[in-house]
């Protein structure tokens, strides 16, 4: 497949992205809460790679929200997806999340996605996309690469988020993803027991650092949850916001 140029803009596209625990499907179940609001018609879709993390269709942020997905393993079934919604309502809005997933090892299907995405565009709709940056290596995935390196999403709609360092006693913001274990297989889904997100200090790649022998901040003192999780309050308008979406619309 001949390599797209690189020249090109995709037009009203955005992409979320950043290190793990940053907020990314966060942002991606706020995308449907509004287009739920707004009585705007979307799909959502996740890789099946994040199925055996939190289930199938279903996108889980960390914060305790949720929302449907479709789970698909590569753009063709987006496209077949957006196809077959199409003979019943014009889709406006489509997000993808995990985004880091297509196309590793596959450089067909980096190309293909990217020309999917400009189509999407060029119908007129709007394009939300959230994932990882980089991998444990702190080397970035081969489709996001192309994204932004490659200059096809405009600067301004590319949202780099930033969690924070788990570190015990560490202030810095978590701007990387740490693999934890002793495994350097590319792709190892998992989340606190395998991940964390750190600074740039922190992260040990090289083996600088033996995480075996690092504090770990525990989730309420990376979160600021610990006071939410006791106000009841907080709690049922939780669960109230995700039965609402998980009830909603998949189209």
């Amino acid at each position: 497949m001949d390599k797209i140029q690189t020249n090109i803009i995709i037009g009203e596209i955005t992409l979320y992205t950043g290190p793990m625990y940053a907020g990314k499907s966060n942002q991606v179940v706020e995308v449907v809460e509004a287009c739920i609001k707004n009585n705007e018609n979307f799909i959502c879709f996740k890789h099946t790679f994040d199925d055996n993390r939190f289930g199938k269709n279903e996108v889980v942020s960390r914060t305790g929200k949720k929302t449907i997905a479709t789970s698909v393993a590569n753009y063709k079934n987006i496209k077949t997806e957006v196809e077959k919604n199409e003979k019943i309502k014009t889709i406006k809005t489509i997000i993808i999340d995990e985004l880091q997933f297509f196309g590793i090892d596959n450089k067909e299907e980096v190309e293909g996605f990217i020309k999917m995405l400009q189509n999407f565009s060029k119908q007129g709709k709007k394009i939300i996309l959230a994932g990882l940056d980089k991998d444990f290596k702190n080397e970035y995935f081969p489709l996001t690469k192309r994204l932004i390196e490659d200059g096809l999403i405009q600067n301004e709609n590319i949202k780099y988020l930033k969690a924070t360092c788990s570190v015990k006693n560490c202030c810095e913001n978590g701007t990387c993803t740490a693999r934890i274990i002793e495994n350097k297989e590319l792709i190892d889904v998992g989340n606190g027991t395998k991940y964390k997100a750190v600074c740039h200090k922190h992260h040990n790649y090289n083996e600088k650092i033996n995480y075996n022998e690092i504090e770990w901040k525990n989730e309420d003192e990376i979160s600021g949850t610990k006071n939410k999780k006791k106000d009841k309050n907080w709690q049922n308008r939780v669960k109230k916001r995700n039965s609402y979406c998980c009830g909603m619309f998949k189209l």
